[in-house]
């Protein structure tokens, strides 16, 4: 039996999700961000988990604009949610992820 492969863009549903739990957790999530999520396998609810007690800050600059990240670790894998911050609503730009003793180039998105 052959698998198919995933779907380049994401599914309606999936989208769907994400923006359910985003009005739930109170951000907002750019498309771009949403992309990343499906794209690299992200499952949602790490971000929640991220954004609540995040294991480390920093600060990216990507085209002229800076933007916060934390940074988690989540059954043994770094997460990090990239988010820029408009009038204490948080607006999430990207999400990636990277195991054990492997890091996001600085000014990655």
């Amino acid at each position: 039996m052959t698998r198919k492969a995933k779907p380049k863009k994401p599914s309606d549903r999936f989208v769907q999700s994400v923006r359910k739990m985003a009005k739930e957790i109170g951000v907002v999530f750019t498309d771009h961000a949403i992309e990343r999520l499906w794209g690299r396998n992200i499952a949602v609810w790490r971000v929640p988990s991220v954004l609540q007690d995040p294991d480390r800050e920093d600060t990216v600059v990507h085209n002229g604009k800076t933007y916060k990240r934390y940074i988690k670790k989540v059954y043994g894998r770094q997460v990090y949610v990239t988010f820029a911050e408009e009038n204490k609503l948080k607006i999430i730009i990207s999400v990636a992820w990277r195991g054990l003793g492997k890091k996001i180039q600085e000014n990655a998105i």
